[in-house]
């Protein structure tokens, strides 16, 4: 049967019709593409979390401590401030293919900080200012390339990449993995690059004036920034190349490069040396005569090799230890061997050998200190850290600094050591988990480890869940996932996106229910974190030590200066760093830190005062109270003069009618006000006179302005302005739970206009509070009943909007921590010279027991809440009669050996556990798990079932299993069906009882699915059928087996049909017809491991199959044809195989289809899909087209006049039917300017048979595809750039 061909089986006779092969890309015709044709759009909702290495280097420029996370496509760039945290910057750059290798080039030596930062100013200059890095990444890449990368600062906490590219030579780019090996000499002038074996490449850098040059010469419109390459050669190598380093010559007569390589030959394993002189053409390049020295036998393999400081020396780590080899260009050379014990520790269940030592990383030291000393750190996959000395000054080189500690976590490449922040001391490790979290701790000598921070890692993925949001007033489908692997990090994580706020101190403060108001004091008044707490009847002052993580009271020392402390404080701010001014219910008080001005209070005229707004521009107070049963408002200024402090009533107080509930004094453009809001919900705008006399300008009730929001009272109010944004936005929160974004207009007399309504957010349905942020004038902090969210004006394109991220507490200490009930008061704080403005604050909250102080990121990440699990977990269900998640897990016995040197023998056993998606407190892994099966049995597939009984709901989970025997090649399986129900203790503990367990002999059950109410589609060995039960008389029938060619991995049941992917043989459809399995369709083009057949779509003209390819990366598209036949629509591909398709469910798109999809992998990356139709994908391959060098398929247009364009477009292939939305992203990040800027670019040179366009037909061609999407419009691209924006931006 032809390759490409789908065979419609029916009652009548067999009917064949060519279909296009999903996986050939030429010579199957792509379907037409017509008005029920459609494409995917793809975005990146989580990039991988898989590290595969960490490098600390300065690629920005000196004074940033930056450390680069390379995963196995893209990198990252990562600062560590100086409050010891590394925060993560946005932007990332994908480099389109597998990275092989990374080092980096310095242009500065390898010493600590401050003697970098001199010798740089010593040798270049300031070179900062010219935006030019000290250092310099260099990646090789499996697409035959070696990638050149640094960065520059382009705003705040906004970076941007810049790349260059060099190819390697045609007559060994063949090569496989050329680049696997990378290596870079110590004084960064030579790079060494090679493949496993065969070729050896020796390449010359440009010296940094000459780099300089070239940089500060960059052209925006060239490809390729720079090339940082001078000379070449290529030398022949026979062997395997087991490693290649460079190693240090200190020879002053004769300076040289020496390079070593390790290659194993005939069983055997030799040091080849090739040197030159340092300025001397690579051609002089040749082999040392000392040379090759054969290694012994128990250094054949090493694990690692580590270039010394010392001349001509290395060290090679193996299982055993450790072996020095000093000064290998000497035919006598030393040996110097240490061996280090091997141990067998508990919690290490990979595998029944003693871990290995993976990674190598050598700390900062002084200069001097490395004329004599060569310091590195040794890593072990289990996490277990070792220090070692090489002191060459002395005879037997190695001492052993002892075993630092264990970090818990499993560790593979990335691992590195990084200089600590002053006044810290110590080293800084840093390392990416394999298979679990990350982590960066703090090591002292002679302390034990200090982990301060988790790296977030989901790998490995095996499964994931779509669930419904909780409540109404949530959006976004929740998102859990099975993520990692062995005890205390094998768990359910809940995907959410948000702000990470780092618990760094919790203390219990009593009665913090009732407080009213919180204040930071700022250093440069007070001792560290000085806080002033508000109470319906006093205040109290605490300072609190996060070095000890002790609460002190401080109320005898700020009241002794001057604060008011036995009256609630309704504001507090400082003015000009030097004064406080506190407005209590009886009084005002200004507190000076200068010793020449008298600090000073006075009490209100008409007390007490129950509203109070502080002005630090306008030095104004505005205070509100009631006299008379009418309300009042009263304006008060400070002044302030060189000797004094006066506090004076400006005018006559406001009287207004509605009882105010919040007030604030704000500047809008040149003039300065005085906003209202009232217990009635509306909005009241007074303009301050120069006089400094309340005008009334307006007033808007907040159901006036928005229709569909009812009256409440306005508890906060908040002015957000950034220049660039235009006109300022007037953020205010309601009683019942509304934020509401007005803007306010000024005329030409700079007085408002109109309150114009922009959007209105639900948060909850309790009050909305507000805190400004003091160091960002365009953000706040936002508290609704127990969450905290960051408010942001930001602009999203072209249109001045909210942004509202929510914040989530994580404590290291705890990785299932549970959110706190936070109080409705929150304060943002930054240290004066922390340097941290952009990336990082701290965040103070009251919770109802306690006073949290935690790290706030600004810059929004993904932030997993993990329910910890007894084993590793495989695959996932919900039950929805009970709201729990049932997982599949393989939980792991040791049963320790008598001998204390031989590992412990491992039980395997697999079972089902129980979790609450919504709990909110701590939970023992351990609790309501079944253990199923014999040991060495796998759970290969799990289903959720609610039986309907006599009018009752019974919750079932069907489990299949495959039973390991003897033969492997025949092993059994077993179906078992559980009932699970809620017992009558009211403990919330559930029942879980095996009601059902059937056996199969030779068939191993390898997947499951749910058809109606009663029936089960098992796939078991190579045979399909259905299962059916009968409620009533509750037996059990069986329709005849199908013979499959392999068995199903996948099983998926839409309306009538089953979709079955089998392992080796594609796509196949069934219908039941009298109770047995007919097939319908198939596909017989072989492919291997399908993994996924997830969803099928029904549309008027067809549907959508979404199948995912274990081997090769796709996602495939698949349309309903008539006659039951298929035809594939689209074929997007990816780096790493997706595993797991979901349904997103119901609604959430823009697009005519309303169909998404979420996919992801198992090095922990998450997509979403989004199909497109035939009018959609059309705009967006235009777009595409624009802003890449070739679009997916290229438009000619024959222009015969004028008014009428008549456009013939080639057919697409289903690889063009894919568009990549990160880069739709990427283009929307600046609003519609970029998109504006590239349709106004005059025709660029395009490849041959493609044709340019001028930028009138570029605008007319973006009208007139856009038109059917978002109508006509008199600025196109801006509402083409709110349309994408809507729909890149519609994630979780």
């Amino acid at each position: 049967m032809a390759s490409g061909t789908i065979v419609h089986q029916n009652n009548g006779p067999v009917a064949r019709r060519p279909v296009h092969d999903a996986t050939q890309d030429i010579g199957n015709p792509p379907p037409i593409l017509d008005d029920g044709a459609f494409g995917v759009l793809s975005q990146t909702i989580i990039p991988s979390t898989t590290i595969r290495w960490i490098l600390p280097a300065r690629i920005r420029n000196p004074i940033h401590n930056d450390v680069i996370f390379i995963s196995e496509s893209f990198i990252q760039l990562r600062e560590f401030l100086p409050a010891r945290h590394l925060a993560t910057l946005p932007e990332r750059l994908d480099m389109g293919c597998r990275i092989l290798a990374a080092r980096i080039i310095s242009y500065v030596d390898a010493t600590p900080f401050i003697e970098q930062v001199f010798k740089q100013e010593e040798r270049e200059g300031d070179d900062s200012k010219l935006g030019l890095p000290s250092q310099i990444l260099v990646l090789t890449l499996d697409c035959c390339e070696i990638a050149f990368v640094y960065a520059e600062d382009i705003a705040p906490n906004r970076i941007r990449f810049k790349i260059g590219k060099w190819k390697l030579p045609a007559d060994v780019s063949c090569l496989g993995q050329y680049g696997k090996h990378l290596a870079v000499d110590s004084k960064s002038c030579t790079l060494a690059v090679s493949p496993a074996c065969g070729q050896l490449g020796i390449i010359r850098l440009k010296t940094f004036s000459e780099l300089r040059e070239e940089i500060s010469a960059y052209d925006a419109n060239r490809t390729e920034v720079f090339a940082p390459l001078k000379e070449q050669r290529f030398v022949q190598v026979d062997g395997l190349i087991l490693r290649v380093e460079f190693l240090l010559c200190s020879s002053t007569v004769q300076p040289k490069t020496v390079l070593a390589l390790l290659i194993s030959k005939n069983e055997a394993t030799y040091v080849y040396l090739y040197s030159w002189g340092e300025k001397a053409p690579l051609t002089t390049a040749k082999l040392e005569n000392c040379g090759p020295h054969r290694l012994p036998d128990k250094d054949r393999m090493p694990l690692l090799m580590i270039p010394s400081n010392h001349n001509a020396s290395f060290t090679l780590v193996t299982e055993s230890g450790l072996t020095v080899y000093d000064d290998v260009l000497s035919s006598d050379y030393r040996k110097i061997h240490v061996e280090i014990p091997q141990t067998f520790p508990s919690n290490f269940v990979s595998s029944r050998r003693s871990p290995l030592w993976v990674q190598w990383a050598k700390p900062c030291r002084h200069s001097e200190y490395l004329k004599t000393h060569d310091d590195f750190y040794l890593v072990r996959e289990d996490g277990r850290l070792e220090y070692f000395e090489i002191m060459h000054n002395t005879p037997s080189k190695v001492q052993n600094g002892g075993e630092i500690g264990s970090i818990k976590i499993s560790v593979d490449s990335a691992f590195a050591i990084i200089e600590s922040p002053p006044y810290h001391g110590g080293d800084l490790c840093v390392a990416g988990g394999d298979m679990t979290d990350g982590a960066v701790c703090h090591m002292m000598a002679r302390m034990p480890l200090d982990q301060f921070q988790t790296i977030t890692n989901l790998a490995p993925l095996r499964d994931m869940l779509i669930l419904d949001p909780k409540s109404r007033d949530e959006d976004a489908h929740r998102i859990f996932v099975c993520a990692g692997k062995g005890e205390g990090h094998a768990a359910v994580a809940e995907i959410r996106r948000g702000l990470e706020a780092r618990i760094s101190l919790l203390v219990e403060q009593e009665d913090s229910f009732a407080v009213t108001g919180l204040w930071v004091l700022p250093e440069t008044i007070c001792d560290p974190l000085t806080m002033l707490i508000s109470y319906p009847l006093h205040t109290l002052a605490v300072c609190i030590n996060l070095q000890k993580a002790a609460l002190e009271t401080a109320d005898e020392g700020l009241a002794r200066q001057g604060l008011q402390l036995s009256c609630q404080t309704l504001a507090l701010a400082v003015i000009k760093e030097s004064l406080i001014v506190q407005v209590t219910r009886l009084a005002i008080t200004v507190l000076s830190a200068v010793p020449k001005v008298s600090s000073i209070a006075r009490e209100h005229a008409n007390r007490p005062v129950f509203i109070a707004s502080i002005s630090l521009d306008n030095m104004l107070i505005a205070t509100a109270t009631m006299v008379n049963d009418v309300f009042k408002v009263q304006l008060t200024s400070i002044d302030v003069d060189d000797t004094s402090i006066s506090i004076n009533d400006c005018s006559t107080a406001y009287s207004i009618m509605e009882e105010p509930s919040s007030i604030l004094l704000a500047n809008v453009g040149g003039a300065r006000l005085l906003i209202i809001g009232t217990i009635i919900g509306s909005v009241h705008i007074l303009a301050i006179e120069q006089d400094q006399g309340l005008r009334h300008i307006l007033r808007n009730p907040i159901t006036t302005l928005f229709s569909h929001v009812e009256a409440s009272a306005i508890c906060s109010l908040v002015l957000l302005t950034d220049p660039a944004l235009g006109s300022p936005a007037l953020a205010c929160g309601t009683r019942n739970g509304w934020l509401l974004n007005l803007t306010i207009t000024p005329n030409l007399t700079n007085d408002p206009q109109e309150l114009q309504a922009e959007t209105a957010q639900h948060m909850g349905q309790t009050s909305v509070q507000l805190t400004s942020d003091p160091e960002d004038a365009a953000a706040a902090v936002l508290v609704c009943g127990s969450d905290v969210h960051r408010l942001c004006y930001t602009r999203s394109a072209g249109a001045a909007t909210f942004k509202v991220l929510r914040i989530w507490f994580t404590d290291v200490a705890q990785p299932e921590f549970r959110q706190p009930e936070i109080s409705a008061v929150a304060a943002l704080y930054r240290h004066p010279d922390s340097g941290m403005n952009h990336l990082e604050a701290t965040l103070v909250c009251v919770t109802r027991d306690d006073l949290l102080v935690s790290s706030l990121s600004l810059e929004s990440s993904i932030v997993p809440q993990r329910m910890l699990l007894s084993g590793d977990p495989h695959k996932m269900v919900h039950v929805k009669g009970l709201n729990k998640l049932a997982v599949a897990i393989t939980q792991t016995k040791l049963i320790a050996d008598r001998a204390p040197d031989r590992p412990a023998r491992r039980i395997i056993r697999p079972g089902i556990q129980l979790l609450d998606p919504d709990h909110r407190g701590s939970s023992s892994p351990h609790e309501q798990v079944v253990l199923l099966g014999q040991a060495g049995s796998r759970i290969t597939s799990l289903i959720s079932w609610t039986a309907v009984h006599d009018e009752k709901n019974v919750e079932m989970i069907v489990v299949g299993l495959c039973i390991d025997g003897p033969d492997t090649a025949h092993c059994d399986g077993r179906i078992v069906y559980l009932t699970v129900a809620k017992d009558g203790q009211q403990n919330g503990d559930l029942e879980i009882e095996i009601k059902r367990s059937v056996r199969l002999v030779g068939a191993p059950v390898y997947s499951l699915a749910l058809y109606g109410q009663s029936s089960l589609v098992v796939c078991a060995g190579t045979d399909l059928f259905l299962q059916s039960l009968d409620l009533v008389t509750r037996n059990w029938s069986r329709s005849t087996r199908y013979a499959l060619p392999s068995p199903a991995v996948s099983l998926y049941v839409s309306e009538h049909f089953i979709y079955a992917t089998t392992a080796r043989h594609s796509l196949k459809v069934f219908e039941v017809q009298g109770g047995e399995l007919k097939l319908r369709a198939q596909e017989t083009k072989t492919r291997d491991a399908i993994r996924d057949a997830t969803h099928f779509v029904g549309t008027d003209k067809g549907g959508l199959l979404a199948v995912a390819s274990n081997k090769g990366g796709r996602v495939l598209g698949y349309s309903k044809q008539e006659q039951d036949g298929f035809a594939l629509l689209f074929d997007a591909r990816f780096p790493v195989p997706i595993n797991c398709l979901r349904d997103h469910g119901k609604g959430g798109s823009i697009t005519t289809t309303g169909q998404r999809y979420y996919g992801s992998t198992q090095d922990g990356a998450l997509y979403q899909f989004t199909v497109l139709s035939r009018r959609e994908w059309e705009f967006l391959n235009f777009i595409a087209g624009l802003t890449w060098k070739k679009p997916a398929v290229e438009s000619k247009v024959k222009r015969k006049s004028s008014s009428t364009q008549r456009k013939e477009r080639k057919k697409p292939r289903p690889p063009d039917m894919h568009i990549n939305g990160d880069h739709i992203a990427d283009l929307l990040h600046s609003g519609p300017c970029k998109l504006r800027h590239l349709l106004e670019e005059p025709p660029r040179p395009r490849l041959p048979g493609q044709e340019s366009l001028s930028p009138d037909q570029k605008f007319r061609e973006l009208s007139a595809l856009g038109e059917p999407l978002f109508g006509a419009s008199d600025d196109p691209v801006l509402a083409a750039s709110r349309w994408m924006q809507r729909l890149v931006s519609n994630t979780t």
